[in-house]
């Protein structure tokens, strides 16, 4: 009798195996362990801009592991808070693209230029200010080293520009945004405005720009592109 009653509270030699949690959404997760008769503690990990908030990153025990009915399962989850970053000042720094990558590798900050302005006393390319939600901010600002920003965050940045000119607008038809994305940070043009009701950007096409590829514009213009 008290073999049979161990067996019955320990569910002795019941084993469920554990699946992957990894990469599920808490939500996901929560549901499935619900049907398996699972308890799933969870603790906040980093924060990716990559990735969405609330993503399964680390599992205990491990996926394909034995366990029991009722047994905890600890999941790590991604950080919907992002940390701030403390912008660097512009001293060494003015060239767009020295700093551009120096915020990057400091908290995953992108950068964009919005805007060009011809001054040919200055060097191709450098800062003159920057916007951050539409928010200016100086090289003063920047010098008293208290301008924060959440990581992953977007910087549009007014560089100078000693050329003044046109350029042709890049034929871009057809063509995955992404691979249209590589081909203009080498143009001298300003992307617009992004047109059309798409769920994933960086894989719809190109289907028009406005003005036309083939076009002469001036130099640092802003064109339009129309998604699908």
């Amino acid at each position: 009798l008290l073999r049979v009653g161990m067996n019955l509270y320990t569910a002795h030699g019941k084993s469920t195996e554990l699946p992957n949690f990894i990469d599920m959404q808490r939500v996901e997760a929560e549901e499935l362990a619900d049907e398996m008769g699972l308890k799933l503690k969870f603790e906040k990990g980093p924060f990716d801009p990559n990735r969405p908030a609330g993503q399964v990153v680390l599992q205990h025990p491990k996926p394909g592991a034995g366990v029991k009915k009722n047994r905890s399962i600890y999941l790590t989850i991604l950080n919907d808070e992002a940390p701030m970053i403390t912008l660097p000042d512009l001293v060494g720094n003015y060239d767009y693209s020295q700093y551009s990558t120096k915020i990057e590798r400091m908290g995953d900050i992108r950068s964009k230029i919005r805007e060009q302005v011809y001054d040919p006393k200055l060097e191709e390319n450098t800062i003159l200010h920057l916007f951050f939600d539409d928010r200016k901010i100086t090289d003063a600002d920047l010098r008293g080293g208290n301008v924060q920003v959440p990581q992953g965050s977007t910087l549009e940045f007014v560089v100078s520009v000693r050329q003044t000119g046109e350029v042709k607008v890049p034929d871009l038809n057809c063509m995955r945004f992404s691979s249209a994305e590589f081909i203009l940070d080498g143009s001298d043009l300003l992307v617009g405005k992004i047109h059309g009701n798409v769920s994933d950007q960086s894989n719809a096409y190109v289907i028009r720009t406005e003005p036309p590829g083939g076009r002469m514009v001036p130099v640092g213009s802003r064109f339009d592109i129309y998604l699908s």
